[in-house]
């Protein structure tokens, strides 16, 4: 065979072998390519092609084709590793230098790590209390025998303020005397004030306590 046909065809991806099919999924049907070799000539022109004969120009001329694209070949073996990246920036590096700066020691305690990545100061959070107290101011009814109403108010001591309160009907020896109700119960000024009134008309002894409960809003 002609040299230079020798180096085309061992240049070439692949030359067209019939009986080789795959047991597996077919691949993509690759591409064919034609060409013509001269023999008195030892030259190759390729047909097949747009604008190029589609058929060798003389009968002696040697047909042949090839694949565009040869079979898939086996993977290689595993690459080296890499090498090893650069260390992130911590989280107290807030300028991105790398170096331990003084201004980046938040807490002022000589070390650089996380306990510096604290974010910046929330807003101050509402008044809070102090002092808490209860006071209790206690008032007698009259005993008119008509329906009586008695009010009385539990006073916080000053600067204190009530923050809640309530109530309640006593008789003298501690029981609950029957058919006296409390008709409101209420924050009042620097207290807490409680009514009470009789609901059925006749004698009888009882009184009235009123409770604050007293703290300093800060």
């Amino acid at each position: 065979m002609n040299t230079r046909l020798k180096v085309l065809l061992a240049t070439g991806t692949a030359l067209v072998v019939p009986g080789l099919v795959s047991a597996q999924d077919p691949p993509p049907t690759p591409r064919v390519l034609y060409a013509c070799y001269q023999p008195s000539a030892g030259v190759v022109y390729r047909i097949r092609e747009p604008g190029l004969p589609t058929e060798c120009r003389s009968p002696v001329h040697i047909m042949f084709s090839w694949n565009e694209s040869g079979p898939p070949g086996s993977p290689g073996s595993p690459g080296a590793a890499g090498e090893r990246g650069p260390a992130g920036l911590a989280c107290w590096d807030t300028n991105g230098n790398g170096v331990a700066d003084a201004a980046e020691d938040k807490n002022g305690d000589h070390v650089w790590d996380a306990l510096d990545c604290a974010g910046a100061a929330g807003p101050a959070g509402p008044p809070g209390l102090s002092g808490r107290q209860v006071v209790s101011q206690r008032r007698a009814a009259p005993n008119t025998g008509n329906l009586d109403f008695v009010s009385v108010q539990a006073t916080c001591p000053s600067p204190k303020v009530p923050i809640g309160g309530g109530g309640s009907i006593m008789r003298p020896y501690g029981d609950w005397p029957d058919a006296v109700a409390i008709v409101y119960s209420i924050p009042y000024n620097d207290g807490w004030l409680v009514l009470a009134v009789e609901t059925e008309q006749r004698e009888r002894d009882w009184e009235v306590v009123a409770y604050a409960v007293c703290a300093l809003v800060q």
